[in-house]
């Protein structure tokens, strides 16, 4: 919500509160969606490099206790970073990730995102990302 508001300094300090009441109370689900989260605000304020971190830490947790959602929503926010960082390939590999972690039929709107990386992948060309 305070991200929707325009602050994410406060988003982040909820999520951080998040965490730790995850952590204390040892929820591992709440600690990965926290963890999605916050990696979603790091890639708003353009710091795709934290974000990536927090989603390194979050798919680990959905992976040993197969949180299929969380993970596919994980994947789907690697996803959105490779493009936004003109990284097609990584982006595909994502996509792919992402939809076998889903089982096929468990990805939000699975053809909108294969689109976009197609449409990606056309336009790079020859072009390696940076």
């Amino acid at each position: 919500v305070a991200l929707q508001l325009g602050d994410p300094a406060e988003a982040i300090r909820q999520l951080d509160t998040a965490l730790g009441i995850a952590e204390v109370l040892s929820i591992p689900r709440l600690r990965a969606e926290a963890l999605v989260r916050r990696a979603r605000v790091r890639a708003a304020l353009g710091e795709p490099d934290l974000a990536l971190e927090e989603l390194a830490l979050a798919e680990a947790i959905c992976e040993e206790l197969e949180l299929r959602n969380e993970w596919v929503e994980a994947g789907l926010l690697r996803v959105e970073l490779a493009l936004g960082g003109g990284d097609a390939p990584a982006a595909q590999a994502a996509l792919q990730d992402t939809e076998r972690r889903g089982e096929g039929g468990h990805v939000p709107d699975l053809e909108v995102w294969r689109a976009r990386v197609r449409e990606a992948a056309s336009g790079q060309g020859a072009r390696q990302p940076a």
